[in-house]
């Protein structure tokens, strides 16, 4: 689950702070070579991290209102978390490989936050857009590997991996990648 809100520079906050974290258990320590480790819990109580969204600090008067506005987006994954776009988030990241006959690899997994399909945006070493290739229908409900090949118009220098929702909307990049490169940055 993924929460977005809107940070507000100019207000203040409680504490000084946009997120808050809470947790239990036994703390972080740090031994004489500067490695951190957790002990065991003498208890063995439950562990657990909370974070908490905190909002700009409001004055109101009698009848006055102040609101926080944050949307939800849940999507699924598993135990590795590589990163968060507005589309959704990173699961493995992206891997793009220039092939033989002007083919290009693809290879990643990924958590989307609306259903669609991803759409490759293929791009010259310049810059230039040379079009878009359709990878894979998408759904929130499931995570997404992918590992397919492509077809390239040309001589492909960077690819952006984006996710159009089912009404045809751009919702982002998920990953962006120089061919050949390797991972997404």
């Amino acid at each position: 689950m993924v929460e977005r809100f809107q940070f507000e520079e100019s207000r203040a906050y409680p504490g000084k702070a946009s997120v808050i974290f809470w947790t239990n258990g036994p703390e972080v320590k740090m031994s004489q070579d500067g490695e951190p480790s957790i002990p065991l819990a003498e208890d063995g109580g439950p562990h657990y991290l909370e974070a908490e969204l905190n909002s700009p600090l409001c004055r109101l008067r009698a009848g006055e209102s102040c609101s926080f506005d944050t949307e939800w987006f849940p999507t699924r994954t598993g135990s590795e978390f590589h990163g968060v776009s507005d589309a959704g988030i990173v699961i493995h990241p992206l891997r793009v490989t220039a092939l033989q006959n002007d083919k290009i690899g693809l290879e990643g997994s990924f958590g989307v936050f609306f259903s669609g399909r991803l759409v490759a945006h293929l791009y010259d070493e310049r810059g230039a857009k040379l079009g878009t290739m359709p990878v894979a229908d998408v759904s929130p409900t499931e995570a997404t590997a992918i590992k397919t090949e492509i077809s390239a118009p040309g001589k492909v220098g960077r690819l952006s991996l984006h996710l159009e929702d089912s009404n045809g909307l751009d919702r982002g990049a998920l990953a962006e990648v120089a061919v050949g490169a390797g991972e997404s940055r």
